[in-house]
Protein backbone atom coordinates (compact mmCIF):
# COMPACT_ATOMS: atom_id res chain seq x y z
CA UNK A 1 0.00 0.00 0.00
CA UNK A 2 1.54 3.11 -1.22
CA UNK A 3 -1.14 5.97 0.13
CA UNK A 4 0.36 8.75 1.48
CA UNK A 5 4.00 7.59 1.27
CA UNK A 6 5.72 9.72 -0.75
CA UNK A 7 6.53 13.52 -0.81
CA UNK A 8 7.25 13.72 -4.60
CA UNK A 9 5.55 11.88 -7.95
CA UNK A 10 7.72 12.66 -10.80
CA UNK A 11 5.61 11.25 -13.95
CA UNK A 12 7.36 12.40 -16.95
CA UNK A 13 5.20 11.15 -19.94
CA UNK A 14 3.55 8.69 -18.45
CA UNK A 15 -0.31 9.60 -17.46
CA UNK A 16 -0.52 9.93 -21.53
CA UNK A 17 0.18 6.65 -22.47
CA UNK A 18 -2.32 4.85 -20.04
CA UNK A 19 -5.54 3.39 -21.04
CA UNK A 20 -7.39 5.95 -18.04
CA UNK A 21 -4.66 9.14 -17.80
CA UNK A 22 -7.28 10.36 -14.78
CA UNK A 23 -7.18 7.22 -13.10
CA UNK A 24 -3.53 7.33 -13.32
CA UNK A 25 -3.11 10.76 -12.10
CA UNK A 26 -5.56 9.94 -9.23
CA UNK A 27 -3.60 6.84 -8.43
CA UNK A 28 0.08 8.79 -8.59
CA UNK A 29 -1.53 11.62 -6.38
CA UNK A 30 -2.62 8.99 -3.71
CA UNK A 31 0.70 8.13 -2.81
CA UNK A 32 1.40 11.74 -2.10
CA UNK A 33 1.59 12.90 1.82
CA UNK A 34 -0.44 15.57 2.59
CA UNK A 35 1.34 18.46 1.48
CA UNK A 36 3.35 16.09 -1.24
CA UNK A 37 4.04 17.71 -4.83
CA UNK A 38 3.74 16.34 -7.75
CA UNK A 39 5.92 17.39 -11.17
CA UNK A 40 4.53 16.06 -14.69
CA UNK A 41 4.91 15.98 -18.05
CA UNK A 42 1.92 15.48 -19.93
CA UNK A 43 1.08 16.17 -23.61
CA UNK A 44 -0.80 19.52 -24.54
CA UNK A 45 -3.77 19.75 -27.43
CA UNK A 46 -1.20 21.91 -30.16
CA UNK A 47 1.46 20.02 -31.22
CA UNK A 48 -0.68 16.48 -31.95
CA UNK A 49 -2.68 17.79 -33.60
CA UNK A 50 -0.72 20.38 -35.80
CA UNK A 51 -0.73 19.27 -39.44
CA UNK A 52 2.83 18.29 -39.20
CA UNK A 53 1.90 15.56 -37.35
CA UNK A 54 -1.19 15.07 -38.62
CA UNK A 55 0.09 14.28 -42.30
CA UNK A 56 3.06 12.05 -40.91
CA UNK A 57 0.96 9.80 -38.95
CA UNK A 58 -0.96 9.35 -42.01
CA UNK A 59 2.17 8.42 -43.96
CA UNK A 60 3.63 6.70 -41.39
CA UNK A 61 0.43 4.34 -40.68
CA UNK A 62 0.62 3.26 -44.94
CA UNK A 63 4.49 1.63 -44.23
CA UNK A 64 4.56 -2.04 -43.78
CA UNK A 65 7.88 -3.22 -42.50
CA UNK A 66 9.13 -1.87 -39.14
CA UNK A 67 12.56 -1.17 -41.19
CA UNK A 68 10.40 1.31 -42.88
CA UNK A 69 9.16 3.02 -40.40
CA UNK A 70 12.33 3.28 -38.48
CA UNK A 71 13.36 4.94 -41.20
CA UNK A 72 11.06 7.61 -41.39
CA UNK A 73 11.44 8.17 -38.13
CA UNK A 74 15.31 9.15 -38.80
CA UNK A 75 14.08 11.31 -41.83
CA UNK A 76 11.97 13.49 -39.97
CA UNK A 77 14.03 13.80 -36.97
CA UNK A 78 16.06 16.56 -36.48
CA UNK A 79 18.64 15.02 -34.62
CA UNK A 80 19.13 10.99 -34.90
CA UNK A 81 18.94 10.81 -31.29
CA UNK A 82 15.74 12.17 -31.60
CA UNK A 83 14.06 9.48 -33.84
CA UNK A 84 12.58 7.71 -30.48
CA UNK A 85 10.77 10.77 -29.79
CA UNK A 86 9.28 10.52 -33.58
CA UNK A 87 8.50 7.36 -32.78
CA UNK A 88 6.50 8.28 -29.52
CA UNK A 89 4.70 10.72 -31.85
CA UNK A 90 3.97 8.75 -34.30
CA UNK A 91 2.95 5.36 -32.97
CA UNK A 92 -0.46 6.70 -31.17
CA UNK A 93 -1.72 3.59 -29.74
CA UNK A 94 -2.21 5.69 -26.28
CA UNK A 95 -0.92 9.10 -27.05
CA UNK A 96 -3.62 11.19 -25.55
CA UNK A 97 -3.00 15.07 -25.07
CA UNK A 98 -4.78 17.68 -22.85
CA UNK A 99 -6.75 20.71 -22.55
CA UNK A 100 -5.18 23.20 -19.97
CA UNK A 101 -8.83 23.50 -18.34
CA UNK A 102 -9.26 19.59 -18.07
CA UNK A 103 -5.32 19.50 -16.04
CA UNK A 104 -7.06 22.09 -13.70
CA UNK A 105 -10.00 20.07 -13.07
CA UNK A 106 -7.71 17.44 -12.10
CA UNK A 107 -5.72 19.40 -9.53
CA UNK A 108 -8.74 20.88 -8.60
CA UNK A 109 -10.61 18.00 -7.31
CA UNK A 110 -7.28 16.35 -5.82
CA UNK A 111 -7.06 19.82 -3.48
CA UNK A 112 -4.00 21.16 -4.76
CA UNK A 113 -3.75 24.61 -3.85
CA UNK A 114 -0.27 25.33 -5.77
CA UNK A 115 0.06 24.35 -9.75
CA UNK A 116 2.76 25.99 -11.32
CA UNK A 117 2.55 26.08 -15.45
CA UNK A 118 6.43 25.80 -15.57
CA UNK A 119 6.60 25.46 -19.61
CA UNK A 120 3.99 25.29 -22.30
CA UNK A 121 5.95 25.28 -25.04
CA UNK A 122 6.34 22.60 -27.74
CA UNK A 123 4.13 19.36 -27.06
CA UNK A 124 3.63 19.26 -23.38
CA UNK A 125 3.00 20.44 -20.57
CA UNK A 126 5.56 20.90 -17.62
CA UNK A 127 3.51 21.34 -14.46
CA UNK A 128 4.87 21.01 -10.66
CA UNK A 129 1.86 21.20 -7.87
CA UNK A 130 1.46 21.50 -4.13
CA UNK A 131 -0.98 19.55 -2.25
CA UNK A 132 -2.33 20.92 0.53
CA UNK A 133 -1.38 19.97 3.86
CA UNK A 134 -5.02 19.44 4.84
CA UNK A 135 -6.12 17.49 1.51
CA UNK A 136 -6.30 14.29 2.62
CA UNK A 137 -9.59 12.98 0.66
CA UNK A 138 -10.37 13.12 -3.17
CA UNK A 139 -13.01 15.30 -3.76
CA UNK A 140 -15.71 13.86 -5.96
CA UNK A 141 -16.25 16.45 -9.30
Amino acid sequence: DLKNQFDIAFCWGIFQHTHDPQLAFSNAVATLKPGGSIYMMIYNDTYHHSEFVLESRRYYNKLNTFEEKLSYAYKISDDPHNAINQLDMLNTFYNWTFEKDTLSQWFDNHLFDNVQDLNSEGGAYHILASKSPQAKNFKEG
